[in-house]
């Protein structure tokens, strides 16, 4: 079964850290704003927003310093969707990323970041 994802967007928070396992490893947790092309009935164009939650695994310090709200990104990944009952006892589905990688392609940070350049022009589909 085939489970990728390829999303660009900004950062809508800096990156959360949280360690597990008596320090064996991070918990790293984004939350990304992709802004997805829209016309509407009178043929205007538009941008509506979508928002989703990302996790990674042990990335390092230097890695997070650039994961700031605002930067701009490109996440790679799977899927995966998790479900429990809330406190009233109501069954809830959420669906989350899981990043295998995640480049910065515009940071909010004052240092030199290595921009991805895409190799299509925007609104061309790249495959």
């Amino acid at each position: 079964m085939i489970n990728t994802i390829t999303i660009e967007g900004k950062l809508t928070r800096d990156v959360d850290i949280r360690e597990y396992g008596n320090g064996a490893g991070t918990i790293n947790r984004l939350s990304i704003a992709h802004n997805k092309p829209k016309k509407d009935r009178n043929g205007e164009w538009s941008r509506e927003a979508h928002y989703f939650n990302v996790t990674a695994f042990n990335l390092k310090d230097v890695q997070c310093s650039f994961l700031t709200k605002g930067a701009e990104v490109v996440i790679s990944g799977e899927l995966q969707q998790n479900r429990y009952k809330n406190k009233d006892g109501q069954e809830v589905s959420t669906v989350q990323i899981l990043a295998r990688d995640i480049k910065v392609t515009a940071s909010t940070k004052k240092k030199d970041v290595s921009v991805v350049q895409p190799e299509y022009q925007e609104g061309e589909v790249p495959f």
